[in-house]
């Protein structure tokens, strides 16, 4: 087809073209790949690209991309155009962060979530990147809100491979820092286009990442009436304050069992000494609260009493108390007598692992556990058989002794440590480890993956899963192996339904941004053998089941798409990718009166929304926002009249402020001022310096440009 120029503007040309045109414009991403001694792959590119426009809009992005993809090196491609960037993570991950930052170039600097916990809250960045960011998911914790202080007047990237660790609700929560109650009212075309995510195959395919094997399950004998021995456990004394309850104790000593019969004796050992304390507290007439019962020291089989008059005031005739703790004490003593002095479930355990050690000689292992009794019952099991560290909270073991965190990791992982390997005596091939492991360790040395307990979030499977099958694997193939829970069917179907229906939580969380990833990976192949003129803007017209359009156009410098399949304008992920499909139809006449009109129906779009991509809030259906909109008509209404004037000359400029960007902590604020009267007003409309505010009344329609189109022709 000959190329001729609309009378729009737009070049008319082939459908072939003018697709490459569209894909062109929107996988466009970042020219500066390289970053110090960093260079940045295409996916990471890419991802820069939209998490710069989220950030652009909402004030906050998430990149949640599978574990082990290069999530650090995409969020410092994101500061380097910051001045000021401030990282929160774990703090086990302040040196990894620290190296990663020198290395690309990029200045920043660090805060624990412990730190966070503790009290304090640190100058606000003009970036503020929470890495691991599903630390921060409880909106009761202090942590939360530090965090929601010092985002108030900063853009906000978090990072998280699992951000839903038990539903919905913890992604909402994570949002709410920089979006405040909007949080909740996402359409699904805004989650989008907050939400980055790449499934695991499709970033195996751009980064040469391995290959997850499906899960291998392997049973062990186990004692099947110690569920219900433990269901039917006496209760225990609720501490005075309320604490220590019953039904939380069960579900410990449930989860204890599951993992192994070691785990289960030193839980029940545990619950022996606390009683043996608040016994000790009762003989005294101290009924104790959760404090005071702190004041025992508990360890390894003693317990440190103090005086009980000490830390307590009497209360009375406690001799019911007392017999309850007994009554809860025999209980704990014949689950004990249950437990056999050797365990088969543990050998089996062990025997399992030296099997899967010999049929795969040639490749490490990491098994992780919940629980630290678990892996160093089988650490003291098979030390003997070489090469075997231990790694929990109180530091790594080998059969020769104690060795650092530092050494353990070494000698396990040399090629992810940039270490050479350590020589054959001090070689470590299996690593058994608690789930402090679980986050910020590079482990792709190892070959293989052992669950020996599964935990009650799916999260943190994958957590585990992606220290070992990440970018910089040697590995083709990375195996993944588990236990199955040790229960009777009954119980199996439900830990099982429990996993699938937090499961389906993060699916859920996932349908937007996998469907922006399907429409991503089907514009890719437009490229193909075509390179449209960058300085023209085209337009063709293909043959489709129903009428409607495909469009790329700049806003504001930024690129979206928008489109019509029959029924409306939208820039709905679901719209688009049928969109992209009837797209794909093959050459038709094209008609200037019905381009004409589609032209008109972008822009009246595009006016109408102010812009694209969810940048109305709608403010309107916020409480906290309705409620002060109605305070300041009041306030206006109920002023003298000589006052008039200026108490509506200040309502216009908080409703301004009211209407713009809003994160949790400036709710929070705001919700802290409508209890004050009209005397707030001047302290809500002379606070921006404080807190950023884009305004959408202020904001003008955006300037567009139509950078390529297809129209559908039914």
């Amino acid at each position: 087809m000959e190329q001729v120029e609309s009378t729009a503007g737009l070049t008319i040309t082939t459908a072939k073209i003018a697709r490459a045109a569209i894909a062109n414009a929107f996988l466009a991403a970042d020219a500066a790949s390289t970053m110090g001694s960093i260079e940045l792959q295409p996916h990471q590119l890419e991802a820069c690209a939209r998490l710069r426009d989220a950030l652009s809009i909402f004030g906050g992005a998430l990149l949640c991309d599978p574990v082990g993809t290069g999530k650090t090196f995409t969020a410092l491609a994101i500061a380097r155009s910051y001045r000021n960037v401030k990282v929160v993570a774990p703090s086990v991950l302040r040196n990894m962060w620290h190296e990663a930052a020198e290395s690309c170039g990029v200045s920043i600097s660090f805060a624990s979530y412990e730190s966070l916990s503790r009290g304090g809250v640190p100058p606000p960045p003009e970036l503020l990147i929470l890495d691991e960011a599903h630390h921060a998911r409880n909106p009761a914790t202090r942590r939360f809100a530090a965090l929601a202080a010092l985002a108030a007047s900063s853009d906000v990237l978090l990072l998280s491979a699992t951000p839903i660790h038990n539903r919905r609700h913890d992604i909402v929560s994570l949002l709410s820092i920089f979006l405040g109650e909007r949080a909740s009212m996402l359409s699904s075309a805004e989650l989008a286009a907050i939400v980055t995510r790449r499934e695991r195959q499709a970033a195996r395919s751009a980064l040469a990442m391995p290959l997850v094997k499906p899960l291998r399950w392997y049973a062990v004998p186990v004692n099947d009436e110690l569920p219900q021995a433990i269901l039917s456990l006496p209760p225990p004394v609720p501490l005075r304050d309320g604490g220590d309850g019953g039904a939380l104790i069960t579900h410990s000593l449930i989860r204890q069992w599951a993992s192994s019969d070691a785990a289960l004796r030193a839980g029940l050992n545990r619950r022996r000494l606390k009683a043996s304390a608040i016994r000790s507290s009762l003989e005294s007439g101290i009924w104790p609260t959760a404090r005071e019962l702190a004041s025992w020291t508990m360890a390894e089989g003693s317990v440190q009493l103090t005086f009980a008059s000490l830390i307590g005031d009497a209360d009375g005739d406690v001799s019911q108390l007392v017999d309850a703790v007994d009554l809860h004490d025999r209980g704990i003593r014949e689950l004990l007598r249950r437990l056999p002095a050797e365990s088969e479930r543990d050998t089996a355990m062990a025997s399992i692992i030296r099997g899967l050690r010999l049929s795969h000689a040639d490749i490490r292992i990491v098994a992780f556990s919940q629980y630290e009794e678990t892996v160093r019952e089988l650490f003291s099991r098979l030390s003997r058989d070489g090469h075997i560290a231990v790694l929990t909270g109180n530091g790594g073991r080998v059969a020769g002794g104690r060795i650092t965190r530092a050494e353990v990791i070494t000698r396990f992982a040399p090629h992810a440590s940039g270490v050479a390997r350590a020589d054959r005596a001090n070689d470590v091939t299996l690593l058994l480890t608690t789930d402090l492991l679980s986050e910020g360790v590079n482990l792709q040395d190892a070959g293989m993956v052992i669950h020996l307990d599964l935990p009650w979030t799916p999260a943190r499977m994958e957590q585990r899963l992606g220290r070992v099958a990440r970018y910089g694997s040697r590995h083709r193939i990375v195996h993944a192996c588990a236990f199955r829970p040790p229960a009777s069917a009954e119980t199996v179907v439900r830990i099982e339904r429990i996993l699938a229906i937090k499961t389906q939580e993060t699916v859920s969380l996932r349908n937007g941004p996998r469907v922006v990833e399907e429409l991503t990976t089907r514009l890719r192949s437009w490229h193909t053998g075509v390179t449209p003129g960058n300085s023209s803007r085209f337009a063709a017209t293909v043959q489709a089941g129903k009428p409607g359009f495909l469009a790329a156009c700049s806003i504001d410098d930024r690129v979206v798409l928008i489109g019509s399949a029959g029924a409306g304008v939208t820039d709905d992920p679901d719209t688009l990718t049928e969109c992209v499909a009837l797209a794909e139809g093959a050459d038709a006449s094209i008609d200037n009166d019905t381009l004409e009109n589609t032209l008109q129906m972008i822009h009246k779009h595009v006016a109408l929304a102010s812009a694209l991509a969810g940048v109305s809030h709608s403010p309107a259906r916020s409480l906290v926002r309705r409620k002060m909109y109605a305070q300041l008509s009041r306030a206006v209404e109920t002023s003298r009249a000589h006052e008039r004037p200026d108490v509506a000359a200040i309502a216009h400029l908080a409703r301004n402020e009211i209407g713009g960007r809003m994160g949790k902590f400036r709710e929070t604020e705001l919700s802290r001022l409508l209890a004050t009267g009209s005397s707030s007003l001047k302290v809500l409309a002379t606070s921006h310096d404080r807190v950023r505010s884009t305004s959408a009344s202020s904001r003008k329609p955006g300037e567009i440009s139509v950078l390529a189109l297809i129209v559908f022709k039914p």
